[in-house]
């Protein structure tokens, strides 16, 4: 009987033993899953919250700090550019164009006898470019054209504007071939009578053989070179009677070339 009690016993001993040992077993694997699915979410979590504000950083560096004002700064600078070009030229008085004629056989450069040039001048071509002023003019008790920029230019007609003292005029060159003395100056200008005016001939071996004109005497011109005066004085005396005049000229090299220079009024 003992021996039967003891028995029941340790059976029932075991059994206890068996189910507490499945029980922390159970606990030990609820914690661990219930541990893993916890760092997992935090771990998730942790990784989409490090994820958007990288992202949201990126878009406010790059499109709203860098790329807007920058477009901004564009658009400014191009809208007071153009402000200031128009506002430019606005200011500026516009001159009559200067006309010239040049031969590919001249070596002489073009000078400026009709317009005081400043050392402020500018040159723009026909697009409204800045020329470097050195490479077209060149100053020596006035301004000239140099010949190599004229003769450099593949065109019939060399033009470009001059910007000086708030002024502009239109220079135009025309291009010829000719190898017999001619004048490079315009041959139509205008003055109110109270300056000089000069003249610039190609002689080659040529000269100037003769200027006559309306009570033209020989002390109210020079010839000087490749060069004619005609004095103010004779000028603005052939105004009290006439709005403009002819200067005749003849020039020589084995023929003689007869030209005439229109003097015109103005006030």
């Amino acid at each position: 009987m003992r021996k039967y009690l003891y028995r029941t016993l340790i059976i029932t001993l075991l059994f206890v033993l068996v189910g507490c040992n499945d029980t922390v077993t159970t606990d030990l694997t609820t914690e661990e899953v219930t541990s893993q699915i916890e760092t997992s979410e935090i771990q998730t979590t942790a990784e989409e919250t490090s994820d958007l504000p990288t992202s949201t950083e990126g878009m406010t560096s790059s499109q709203d700090t860098t790329e807007m004002p920058t477009t901004t700064e564009e658009v400014t600078t191009s809208e007071l550019t153009t402000t200031d070009d128009l506002t430019t030229e606005e200011n500026l008085v516009a001159l009559r164009d200067s006309y010239y004629q040049y031969s590919i056989y001249s070596t002489q450069d073009i000078r400026i006898l009709h317009l005081d040039i400043t050392p402020d001048v500018l040159v723009y071509d026909m697009n409204g470019d800045e020329i470097p002023v050195d490479d077209v003019l060149y100053e020596n008790n006035g301004y000239a054209i140099k010949s190599s920029y004229v003769l450099g230019q593949s065109s019939s007609l060399v033009e470009f504007d001059l910007v000086f003292n708030q002024q502009i005029t239109r220079v135009s060159i025309t291009i010829n071939s000719k190898e017999v003395p001619y004048i490079i100056s315009s041959t139509s200008v205008y003055t109110d009578g109270t300056v000089d005016l000069l003249f610039q001939f190609e002689l080659f071996d040529g000269e100037i053989n003769q200027i006559d004109g309306n009570n033209l005497e020989a002390s109210d011109y020079l010839i000087t070179d490749n060069a004619l005066i005609i004095f103010s004085d004779y000028v603005s005396e052939m105004f009290i009677d006439n709005n403009a005049f002819m200067i005749n000229y003849t020039l020589y090299d084995d023929m003689y070339i007869i030209g005439g220079i229109l003097v015109n009024k103005v006030e």
